[in-house]
């Protein structure tokens, strides 16, 4: 049929049909898979124009904008900003499909009604507009959106300024009062805002309080319906044998692990890799994050591993449910299956615990942020939140319905779409998303408010000392502590049946093995013929902090290479913490392929005069690095700074007297260099729950790149006369020679060879607890 037409018009006609055909495949094949993809992968449905421009004056962007390293962080960061402020980043608009929220009673009058400070109608929460903290000036327009988005039912303006929310039941105890009592004063925003002990009350939308249905303890019956668990392990740290001796607790071959390994712990991520080839129901995705602390990586990281997992043909689960290497199960698997088996279709969402007005402010959510060089910057206020949109959140530690995962996966409704791209510039995002999209959707009556877990926050105002995470956010946080055996009775048998929690965290080995003793008997109680407490590992810990298979290349590495080369007779292949039992000092396990030598620090003691300053009494002075300032501790257990360490003094006091709401005085410091020079500091009066004070020093930024020995001197007083301890300790120059160091600060314990796996100190002694080496055994039910 080609002689219809001439030859220039028959390739004209065929580029035409290549060209449709593509677009068909493009449009009906490749673009579909490329938003699913997006969630795979974690990248955003659209990308901000790199030829977006504006004129940047808000201080908190060009702050930011200053401290960021890279080019492309910069960039990144000002295209995200013009885009935002020029109103089409984030913008978006859906009707709320709650049936708790009717769009047509939001703003809707309810008249002008008594009020006093001694006896308020609405008090679930207060936004003063008079404090100049909101980007906004008050109007009950606006009253009515701040109180809608923390899920308040009414919204009320009084005195001008102020903008009271609260539910029915506080409303039903009104008073009315004649209109022109609310029209007294004007509102900075335009429109009148109430009078003097009068309140204009509105509607925002809300029916109800909708805190969804409430958690309770399901005993197993053995015959219930079926469950299946995608547990999602999200790990960090180089703690192999912890999460191994987890695993064992919530393993069964009914259930799916999927693994998530930070892209920076190469040695763990590994390590998974051999019990990937020992388990067919256990997976390590190998598309990695840097899952820093707030990250909106972290929302990133469960959808993708989410869709990953589904791309495998997991898919029958019922719920999925993240933990980390820090938690433990407290109760049974069976209790936890009977608790899903009569929840199918809930999704559990711990809420905040405190009036979500306050919950907004404090989570940061009326601020940008954006990710990038593995931090979160905060760049600009938040302005814009979207109409209808209630914001609810709490935990980041989360049970998911396949249902609620699916409605997100599918990306193919306004409210998912919208809150994806929204959530990019959220702070902490795992905390809330779920919560916000179940509370706006269909979900909203198919929530558990608790999500199974107990944590320590028996000391918040410790927990929230979190300068470390000042390194990786703009902004401030806090953390639960780790159990130690003091706090096991939080979480004993019957405190976890009435509170109906099945997990608990955080936990430590190197802190205090028993609380995870504890919790492991707990939780399997009914097969404790499985454990045996009485192996000589069992109240042993040993972690590897150094691999030369994945670390040889790291800055700390020749430190390690030079103690191998001092104590060993080999090349050396792993370094390891031991720790024999909970009141045992940590000690170094130097490895190769046919010996381990164990080594003990013989540090210089502190010098103490032992006088009394401000009712407190010197104990003790340590100084290393990597120290963990909620609880106290040095994560680097090597002791040996380089001339370009970050370095901390930690100071241990005794009470002498009372001294309220203190456990240390205020000290005066002084670092005595290598080379004669001389840096001051002081240390403030602190409050700690282990009586310790610290202070930290860079040596790269204050020392002379000197090696040698270090003094530092705690003094009583400014003048630095009188001297309350001193501690001598080594500094070194990686690329040279500290052989007596090595040997003046380290002494060979033990060594062995071929029978070290004889020695309860080796790290090759067998250690049931922890070790998983044959896979799954059916005969017992159990991983061997």
């Amino acid at each position: 049929m080609d002689y219809f037409l001439p030859r220039p018009k028959r390739v004209y006609v065929a580029l035409i049909f290549i060209v449709v055909l593509v677009g068909l495949i493009f449009n009906v094949f490749v673009f579909p898979a490329f938003l699913d993809d997006s969630i795979r992968h974690g990248a955003p449905a659209e990308e901000i124009s790199p030829a977006i421009e504006c004129n940047i004056t808000e201080e908190l962007a060009l702050n930011a904008f200053e401290r960021m390293k890279t080019a492309e962080c910069k960039e990144s960061g000002r295209n995200l900003y013009c885009a935002i402020t020029k109103g089409g980043h984030g913008r978006f608009t859906f009707e709320n499909q709650c049936p708790a929220f009717e769009a047509n009673l939001e703003g809707a009058y309810e008249g002008c009604f008594r009020d006093s400070v001694k006896s308020r109608l609405l008090t679930s929460h207060l936004y003063d507009f008079s404090k100049n903290k909101f980007p906004e000036t008050n109007s009950p327009e606006t009253c009515v959106a701040y109180c809608r988005k923390a899920g308040y039912e009414y919204a009320g303006v009084e005195f001008g300024h102020e903008c009271f929310c609260g539910y029915q039941d506080q409303f039903e105890k009104r008073e009315a009062l004649e209109e022109s009592r609310c029209e007294r004063y004007n509102c900075t925003g335009g429109g009148f805002c109430g009078g003097y002990e009068a309140i204009a009350v509105y509607r925002t939308g809300w029916k109800g309080k909708t805190f969804g249905k409430r958690e309770e303890y399901v005993e197993p019956t053995g015959n219930g319906e079926p469950v299946k668990i995608l547990f999602l392990t999200q790990l960090n740290g180089r703690d192999i044998r912890q999460f191994n001796r987890m695993l064992k607790t919530i393993y069964s071959p009914s259930h799916l692990y999927y693994v998530h390994v930070d892209a920076r712990q190469d040695f763990l991520f590994q390590e998974l890799l051999k019990l990937e080839d020992l388990l067919p129901n256990l997976k390590v995705t190998r598309n990695r994050r840097s899952t820093i602390w707030g990250g909106a990586s972290l929302l990133k990281m469960f959808l993708a591993s989410i869709a990953e997992a589904k791309s495998m043909r997991w898919t029958d689960w019922d719920f999925v449910l993240n933990m980390s290497e820090s938690d433990m199960m407290i109760l049974s698997l069976a209790e936890l299956e009977a608790n899903f088996a009569k929840n199918k279709g809930y999704s559990y969402l711990s809420s905040h615990g405190r009036d979500a007005g306050t919950f907004i402010q404090k989570q940061g959510f009326n601020f940008v942020f954006h990710e990038c060089e593995e931090r979160m910057w905060r760049i600009g206020q938040r302005t814009y939140f979207p109409e209808a949109l209630k914001i609810d959140g709490g935990s980041d530690w989360i049970i998911i319905s396949q249902e609620l995962a699916d409605f997100v996966l599918r990306n193919d409704t306004p409210i998912v779409k919208g809150l994806l791209k929204y959530y990019e510039t959220m702070l902490l995002p795992l905390e809330s998303f779920f919560h916000t999209v179940a509370a706006n959707s269909e979900f909203c009556h198919k929530i558990v408010r608790k999500n199974l877990r107990i944590t320590n926050w028996r000391d918040r105002v410790q927990g929230c000392r979190q300068e470390r995470i000042k390194k990786v956010v703009d902004w401030g946080g806090c953390s639960p502590l780790v159990y130690q055996e003091r706090h096991s009775a939080a979480f004993r048998l019957e405190e976890a049946k009435k509170k109906a929690v099945h997990f608990a965290r955080k936990f430590d080995p190197m802190i205090d093995v028993r609380p995870i003793a504890a919790a492991e008997q707990q939780a399997l109680r009914n097969r404790l013929y499985l454990i045996d407490p009485r192996h000589p590992s069992y109240n042993s810990t040993w972690i590897n902090v150094y691999s030369s298979h994945v670390d040889g290349g790291s800055r700390r590495s020749s430190v390690y290479h030079k103690m191998g080369q001092e104590f060993l007779q080999d090349s050396l292949e792993n370094v390891f913490v031991y720790k024999r039992s909970v009141d045992s000092e940590p000690q170094l396990i130097l490895s190769c392929e046919e010996e381990e030598v164990l080594l003990s620090r013989t540090p210089k003691a502190a010098n103490l005069s032992g006088i009394e300053h401000g009712g407190f009494q010197l104990k003790d002075m340590v100084v290393g690095m990597d120290f963990l300032i909620t609880e106290e501790v040095f994560r680097d257990h090597t002791r040996l700074p380089d001339v370009n360490s970050y370095i901390f003094l930690h100071i241990h006091w005794k009470g002498v007297k009372t001294v309220e709401n203190k456990t240390s005085p205020t000290v005066y410091i002084r670092w005595f260099l290598p080379s004669g020079r001389k840096i001051d500091q002081a240390i403030s009066a602190y409050n700690s729950i282990y009586f310790g004070q610290y202070v930290e020093l860079n040596l790269s930024e204050w020392g002379d790149g000197e090696s040698g020995e270090v003094k530092v001197t705690v003094f009583a007083d400014k003048e630095r006369k009188k001297a309350l301890g001193s501690l001598y300790f080594p500094i070194i120059q990686l690329d040279s020679s500290y052989k007596d160091v090595l040997t003046s600060y380290y002494k060979v314990e033990d060594r062995c060879t071929l029978e070290c796996w004889e020695k309860p100190w080796s790290s090759r002694f067998p250690d049931p607890k922890s070790e998983i080496k044959r896979g799954y055994d059916s005969t017992t039910g159990w991983l061997k």
